[in-house]
């Protein structure tokens, strides 16, 4: 049987036990923190972590993987396994996605690698990638694996709210506020085709919290749904609170986006991302 292996990038935000459980490979993009330049991983995506640099005063500046870190990755790999489907961030957030198919043409012949334009990051993307390991270890081979994982695309949402726009402006995700349609304080955004869109607003006015929860309320059962947030804003509590006591039944998790999202869309947002395949 073809054995296949899974490669992604650490802004998928996987779990070290996910990571392990599934036999995925990681390659970590670097933080740089004031002096001090750090492998991104899961100690970095805790609220200690956000509220050690927000007392700090440091920002986080992402440094995506490098066509070597790729290629000595696959090469690697390719002494065990016949296939590598490496699934990695959005070309919009970062280099990863020409990195690794620069790496990918240097490795050619010692096994088949193909790459996949997750079209997100943290973790709608780490949804992706889990799903991939799940189908690689039942056995799955890299076409398939591929298939499943553009297939699943258009059934993965991240809407969010950012209480400072600085960052997205900064860098190029977004235009000036003043051409936020209705005006900063009740914007929304997502990740949609791979690139960062308002989320048209609807009749209803409301806060982003309630906003965020009316977008959860489209889908009847997701298959998974998270809570998006790093601590430092008060609405992924209260939307938490909100989802408990209007839709009891409606399972959901809570996840730290990590330092590379941070850097990109601030550390004082909140959002969700949607599984509903």
């Amino acid at each position: 049987m073809a054995k296949t292996r899974i490669v992604t990038d650490s802004a998928a935000e996987l779990m070290p036990t996910v990571e392990e459980a599934l036999g995925i490979s990681v390659v970590p993009w670097h933080i740089r923190l004031g002096t001090d330049t750090l492998v991104d991983n899961a100690t970095l995506r805790t609220r200690d972590a956000y509220r050690r640099m927000a007392r700090q005063k440091l920002t986080p500046v992402a440094i995506a993987p490098t066509r070597q870190q790729f290629v000595a990755t696959f090469s690697e790999l390719a002494k065990s396994c016949d296939e590598i489907v490496a699934i990695v961030s959005s070309p919009t957030f970062g280099r990863v996605l020409n990195e690794a198919n620069r790496a990918r043409a240097g490795v050619l012949g010692r096994c088949q690698i193909r790459v996949v334009d997750s079209q997100f990051i943290s973790r709608p993307q780490g949804e992706l990638v889990t799903l991939a390991g799940q189908a690689a270890l039942g056995g799955a081979d890299g076409a398939e694996i591929a298939r499943l994982v553009m297939g699943s695309i258009p059934s993965t949402y991240l809407a969010f709210h950012v209480e400072v726009l600085d960052y997205m402006v900064r860098t190029g995700l977004i235009r000036r506020e003043a051409e936020i349609p209705g005006g900063l304080a009740w914007s929304l955004l997502m990740v949609e085709n791979g690139h960062v869109a308002y989320l048209r607003r609807s009749r209803r006015r409301g806060t982003p919290v309630e906003r965020l929860f009316e977008f959860i309320a489209e889908f009847e059962q997701p298959d998974h749904l998270s809570i998006v947030h790093t601590g430092l804003a008060s609405g992924g509590t209260e939307l938490g609170r909100m989802l408990q006591e209007q839709t009891p039944d409606l399972a959901y998790s809570e996840h730290i986006y990590g330092p590379v999202l941070s850097s990109l869309i601030g550390p004082v947002g909140y959002g969700v991302a949607v599984v509903d395949r």
